[in-house]
């Protein structure tokens, strides 16, 4: 019974490859938005055969991050400003939530966490790393989802994520928009301080919204975005 299910493992390991590395692909754009994927191409390059690569894009299909259109084959999603607004606002809603449940459970040991990752993040800007900030600042959000304690929250937060680094990428650069978004931070950190909930929940809120006009606002999106 175990020797039949090593093939099966195998087969899985390998759509698990595929995933990733499609996956890796969109998300830092090196497969355009609206790109076509051929699952041959896929398939040689990866050195496996169709049926793992297939099997990883209907996995990303349901993500959203891959589209299928018969007759013609698979695309990687295309980016509109509604989706665009609709990640965004979803982040804003359940993220503001999280934080307003953190503010009143989050121990003195998880307080010195989140004070850390942003005392990094303060440093990474200050030497110019915008990169290793924004990563700090990405940490910063899970940290405090984490603490939740909501594995469904969790899951819907890191399909969000995924979502989101792919725009992010796309208008990498803002200038200034690290600088605001680190003080943004500490203030949600200041409201879950004072175990003031509603006041966190705002902050995330108004959080959201500010990168939210920033990004519409820019024209690597409206190239993308607009016909």
């Amino acid at each position: 019974m175990v020797g039949s299910l090593e093939p099966l493992r195998g087969i899985q390991l390998l759509t698990d490859q595929a995933y990733q590395s499609l996956k890796t692909a969109i998300l830092n754009l090196t497969l355009a938005p609206g790109e076509p994927i051929v699952e041959t191409a896929v398939a040689q390059r990866l050195g496996v055969s169709k049926t793992p690569v297939r099997d990883a894009l209907r996995r990303l299909e349901k993500e959203g991050l891959v589209v299928f259109y018969p007759y013609k084959g698979f695309y990687v999603a295309p980016i509109s400003r509604e989706d665009i607004c609709e990640v965004y606002q979803l982040r804003g809603l359940l993220e503001g939530m999280a934080a307003r449940i953190a503010a009143e459970s989050l121990t003195k040991e998880q307080f010195e966490v989140v004070e850390n990752l942003l005392n990094q993040a303060e440093q990474a800007l200050n030497r110019g790393d915008e990169r290793a900030c924004g990563e700090l600042s990405k940490e910063f959000h899970r940290f405090v989802v984490r603490t939740v304690k909501n594995r469904r929250l969790e899951a819907v937060l890191d399909n969000l994520s995924d979502h989101e680094e792919r725009f992010y990428n796309l208008v990498f650069g803002i200038p200034g928009r690290l600088r605001r978004s680190v003080d943004e931070h500490w203030q949600v950190y200041r409201a879950l301080v004072e175990r003031d909930g509603l006041k966190a929940e705002a902050a995330v809120h108004e959080h959201v919204n500010s990168f939210l006009k920033e990004f519409l606002a820019d024209e690597r999106v409206r190239r993308v975005t607009e016909p």
